[in-house]
């Protein structure tokens, strides 16, 4: 067997098609039928074999043929359970499959029927008990699926993964945690890796299968440390996503090999082969997958331009996990029932990673070079100076900003604009949140929980699962990914619309930049525009400017009425000067002066809100200072309702920076995440002895 990379390459539409076979080797549990099978209230007689219920929707699928074997999709559906596993008649690609379900189900504990739902009220809960409505019309949403497109991998996957996302993977309470994506995506994650190692010489019998973790992580600290501007930001957000997009399509696509099961700000986690030396192997030309990896994450990008690409800005620290785990054993059923192995997914992110540039890309940089360095990327040197143009920022950064600023002018309902968040008085706040997840995702305190209701008998642990894991950070992540809707006390959201902006029209405008930001100079206040080739879009909270500009505190109070005072005012006065903005360290610069022939409303209205971290363990959002206070009591109250349960064993840091509109972006960030993370020393406590006293009274 060739230890080549080539040989998955050259297999990677029948690792593809495997990879599908575990989504939906379960898929019968996607139906009505089964709910109601599963129910307290089932029908005396009542019939479902949700194995075979569906299966023939997979009929005229291709066969998977590898490692000189072929077995249709509809057979591995219909047969692939742990019972198949050692059975020598049966082929290995469906024996495999087998084990694959046994290693993921550690979730199925020895319980009873006393949490069983009724047919007509069957919910899917949180990883913490939080339950949703309840689940109706899962058949046709089976059957919906793009069957037609199942070898297109993005087209089918986004659909399973929408329709299994609100099904069960299992319906008893507790347990009902996991959903039928979380459990069937980390079996076809397994199913692929062991596929994979077999084509590179690793293939053992399915009960010995092992799987490693690899990681790929970086400083993220560090990469964003600099930035002083918001579309910096989310710039070099873009560039971080997109570069470890690259390195998933490699591992997840074009070598199959592996599948991301842990993402977040700075790292991506992937299930893989246990191949030890599996870094060192090789594509047809020679190039070590360490390298390959390399290169695909030096090609994160920003608006699928190359020359804007990451290239050696940031070394990635890819490592393959030395520990090997088997999930749940093999012998389950044998005592003692304590071997299981779980994969280390906390200790990896627990490590501290420090990533750097590529010493020889700022070597090629600075090749010839006479001039300062960029203060946003702080590794090449800043442009030349260009007439009317001097920006004092090297020419990918410039570009990179501009094109975040064009492609928000194609959103006008979100907002990227420091100076429109900011409250009437001109104050801003970061808002910052942090769970800790460390204990969770080393399955600790999963183990806290509890499977059967202890008053009942006996008390049985929940065991922490591949699938409960990621449950886990997925509930987290979900969470922050929606705090920002949260309302107040009357139900109303905290975050309202604001708008109107203002259109202008001026003359004299050929010295400005498209997409640039500046500021019309409008004597006792600066109004911050960008410009979009042929107009003028006001990008400042206008209730503020129009305080500053005179208005009474009826119309600066309205932000329709704070508009059309600046509007009217825009129409009195003139002609204006236009200006850089200061940043940077360097002061405003004057750019000529003009009249302006007419001021539009555009009526589109935004959320006052910049989200810019919103990760399973981490969340940060600039808002309204005004509204600070709401916000934090809003996810004060999400949590309280979503994570009650277990607020004990999941704390939640909420903190808040209040900062003027001018602060540095970066001295903010900092402020903030030295606000979250904090270093508590935790200590190991042994209950000596119990003294019973009388209640008090």
């Amino acid at each position: 067997m060739s230890y080549d990379l080539k040989v998955l390459a050259d297999n990677r539409d029948a690792l593809l098609l495997a990879e599908v076979a575990g989504w939906l080797h379960d898929m019968g549990k996607c139906s009505d039928e089964h709910i109601v099978h599963q129910a307290s209230d089932k029908p005396a007689n009542h019939i479902y074999q949700y194995k075979t219920a569906y299966s023939h929707l997979l009929a005229s699928v291709p066969a998977l043929c590898l490692l000189g074997e072929s077995i249709s999709l509809q057979e591995l559906v219909e047969e692939a359970k742990p019972s198949v596993v050692g059975a020598t008649a049966k082929p290995w690609l469906l024996q495999a499959l087998g084990r694959c379900h046994a290693a993921a189900h550690i979730e199925k504990e020895t319980t009873d029927k006393s949490g069983k739902q009724s047919q007509l009220d069957t919910r899917l809960s949180n990883a913490f008990g939080y339950e949703s409505a309840s689940l109706r019309g899962l058949a046709a949403r089976l059957k919906g699926l793009p069957f037609s497109s199942l070898t297109n991998r993005h087209i089918f996957r986004a659909a399973v993964r929408t329709v299994f996302t609100e099904a069960p993977g299992e319906t008893r309470r507790p347990e009902n945690e996991v959903t039928l994506w979380d459990w069937s995506s980390i079996v076809a994650a397994l199913y692929k890796a062991a596929l994979a190692g077999a084509l590179l010489g690793y293939q053992p019998l399915p009960n010995e299968l092992r799987w490693r973790l690899l990681s790929v992580r970086v400083d993220d600290v560090t990469f964003f440390g600099h930035v002083a501007q918001i579309p910096d930001l989310l710039a070099r957000q873009r560039l971080l996503a997109d570069a470890f997009d690259h390195v998933r399509i490699l591992l997840e696509e074009t070598y199959s090999l592996g599948t991301r099961v842990y993402q977040d700000e700075n790292s991506s986690v992937y299930v893989v082969p246990n191949l030890p030396y599996l870094l060192d192997f090789t594509d047809a030309q020679g190039t070590t997958l360490r390298d390959l990896i390399y290169a695909e994450f030096a090609q994160g990008t920003v608006e699928g331009d190359a020359k804007l690409a990451l290239a050696g800005e940031v070394i990635p620290l890819v490592k393959l996990d030395k520990n090997v785990w088997w999930g749940q054993r093999p012998d389950r059923r044998k005592p003692p029932e304590t071997d299981d192995e779980i994969p280390p997914i906390a200790a990896i992110l627990r490590a501290e990673v420090s990533t750097h540039a590529d010493a020889e890309f700022i070597t090629f940089q600075w090749t010839g070079a006479h001039a300062n360095v960029c203060p946003v990327c702080g590794l090449r040197p800043q442009e030349p100076s260009k007439k009317e143009l001097d920006h004092k920022v090297c020419d990918v950064c410039e570009h990179r900003r501009a094109g975040r600023a064009k492609e928000w002018t194609g959103d006008p309902t979100t907002t990227i604009w420091i100076d429109e968040v900011a409250d009437p008085n001109g104050r801003l706040a970061l808002v910052v949140g942090q769970f800790d997840l460390t204990h969770w995702l080393a399955g600790t305190l999963v183990k806290t929980l509890l499977a059967t209701d202890p008053s009942l008998g006996k008390a049985v642990q929940k065991n922490p699962s591949f699938a409960r894991l990621r449950r886990v950070w997925e509930t987290t992540r979900s969470f922050w990914q929606s705090a920002l809707e949260a309302s107040n006390s009357k139900g109303e959201p905290v975050l309202q619309p604001a708008g109107p902006r203002l259109v202008i029209q001026a003359n004299n405008t050929t010295n400005l930049k498209s997409y640039c930001a500046y500021n019309l100079l409008l004597g006792p206040a600066k109004l911050g525009v960008l410009y979009r080739k042929s107009d003028l879009i006001t990008i400042s909270n206008l209730r503020y400017v129009s305080r500053q500009l005179g208005a009474n505190q009826e119309q600066y109070t309205s932000d329709v009425q704070a508009a059309t005072f600046v509007q009217q005012w825009l129409g009195k006065h003139g002609p204006f000067g236009i200006e850089e903005p200061t940043s940077y360290g360097k002061p405003g610069k004057l750019r000529g002066q003009l009249s302006v022939d007419d001021v539009q409303t555009e009526q589109t209205s935004y959320t006052p809100v910049i989200p810019i971290l919103a990760e399973p363990r981490t969340f940060m959002a600039l808002v309204p200072a005004d509204k600070a206070l709401g916000v934090i009591n809003g996810i004060k109250a999400k949590y309280e309702r979503e994570m009650g349960k277990v607020r004990n064993r999941l704390p939640l840091t909420l903190g808040t920076v209040y900062c003027g509109r001018h602060t540095p972006l970066a001295a903010a960030l900092n402020a903030g995440r030295r606000m979250i993370d904090h270093r508590e020393t935790s200590i190991q406590a042994q209950v000596v002895a119990v003294k019973h006293k009388d209640a008090l009274s």
